[in-house]
């Protein structure tokens, strides 16, 4: 199993299940992409399909539900947590480990974001990043925490193909507005968004639950 050196102190690796790291066991090194290499069309199957990317893909289901309706699209997840991977990974084997992964059209990056971004993709190789719900860090002295920021979305805009996309979902209005604002600074040309599977993840249906609003915008380069 091709884990990071920082496996141990990931959060919640504790609480993998029995079968979830026998399924890490198992399949990991056959969906996983090594820390230290550059992806490319001849990691997948299909050699000639465009690149999506999800950030902090969390559990998979999002990215689970887009590779198995788009057979034609080569999918790469980015995540740091061992969990999520190994629940991905679980559900790509249809809960029975004796099935190996499907679909497979789905490789995965454990990595923190910022660093996979950096090193692992080249410019000009991604059509479309998908960053659903992440963290808002509401308190003021933590948002510098915040994925989204200047540095981040020059980089993305760099990796990013000719009008090439990033597709970002948030339920807080404060974090909309600054991730509005640093995308058309970069240069990004917004439109609105309304991918209906956005609204089927984990974080969707708990703010739809309290009463909270989805935004969802498209930034193309």
């Amino acid at each position: 199993m091709h884990l990071p050196a920082f496996f141990p102190l990931m959060r919640k690796a504790s609480r993998i299940r029995p079968a979830e790291r026998e399924a890490l066991n198992l399949y990991l090194s056959k969906i996983q992409i090594p820390d230290d290499t550059v992806v490319s069309p001849d990691l997948f199957k299909n050699k000639n399909s465009p690149l999506f990317l999800e950030i902090g893909f969390g559990k998979g289901e999002f990215l689970y539900k887009m590779a198995v309706q788009h057979p034609d699209i080569n999918f790469v997840g980015i995540e740091i947590f061992i969990t999520g991977v190994a629940k991905l990974i679980r559900k790509m084997c249809n809960y029975d480990n004796s099935n190996p992964p499907q679909p497979e059209n789905i490789k995965i990056l454990i990595k923190d974001a910022r660093l996979a971004l950096k090193e692992n993709f080249l410019d000009n190789s991604i059509q479309k990043v998908f960053i659903l719900f992440p963290d808002p860090w509401p308190k003021k002295r933590h948002h510098k925490r915040r994925l989204i920021n200047s540095e981040f979305a020059q980089l993305l805009r760099r990796r990013l193909v000719k009008d090439g996309s990033v597709l970002i979902a948030t339920d807080h209005e404060g974090y909309l507005e600054v991730i509005r604002e640093v995308m058309k600074e970069t240069g990004f040309k917004e439109e609105i968004s309304s991918e209906p599977l956005v609204l089927e993840t984990r974080y969707a249906k708990k703010a739809l639950e309290r009463g909270g609003q989805i935004y969802q915008f498209l930034f193309r380069k």
